[in-house]
């Protein structure tokens, strides 16, 4: 079975397909939801996360994360350049059977997603996730987590400053990322 990490879908998707996701994850029972504050670019970043797993996975979560974003940062010659958007992050850490089930992830377009031959194991968003917010949702479940985090967290550089007239898209972007770190 192939993973799939899908960030850009739903940025060019229209906003059409649901709820928020505070609505879409009533009946998901977290069992760690903490706030992590992150000293990012001269900003202070706020992050929500919000886990089906336990302490271990959030800590990696904040080290990856933080790792990322001060890697592509300082790469990208960001350093100096302050955000275009200020959203509040959230986090999801979720198990592959949540992130995978449609009922709760009913705002992402499955369309692209094949029934049965993909499963996510990532996503970032910034479009339903309420106003001035953005949200990463990394699988628990996936061998490629580490890789994951880069990718998500990389899409959220290139939109949170405003990064579309670079010669790389998002996508293209988050994958070189990836590949790199």
């Amino acid at each position: 079975m192939k993973r799939l990490v899908i960030g850009i879908s739903l940025l060019l998707s229209p906003p059409t397909f649901g709820k928020s996701h505070q609505e879409s994850f009533r009946n998901v029972n977290f069992s760690l939801e903490r706030q992590f504050t992150y000293q990012a670019n001269h900003q202070q970043l706020i992050a929500r996360y919000r886990g089906e797993g336990n302490k271990e996975d959030f800590e990696f979560i904040v080290r990856e994360f933080s790792r990322a974003f001060d890697k592509i940062i300082k790469d990208s010659n960001l350093d100096e350049i302050t955000q275009c958007h200020d959203y509040n992050l959230s986090i999801y850490d979720l198990r592959e059977g949540t992130i995978n089930n449609r009922n709760i992830m009913e705002f992402f377009n499955w369309r692209p997603v094949q029934a049965g031959r993909y499963k996510l194991s990532g996503l970032y968003d910034s479009l339903y996730a309420g106003p001035n917010s953005a949200t990463i949702f990394v699988s628990l479940d996936t061998s490629s987590r580490r890789e994951t985090i880069i990718h998500e967290t990389a899409h959220f550089i290139y939109d949170t400053y405003c990064l579309s007239g670079m010669e790389m898209n998002t996508e293209e972007f988050a994958q070189y990322y990836e590949e790199i770190l």
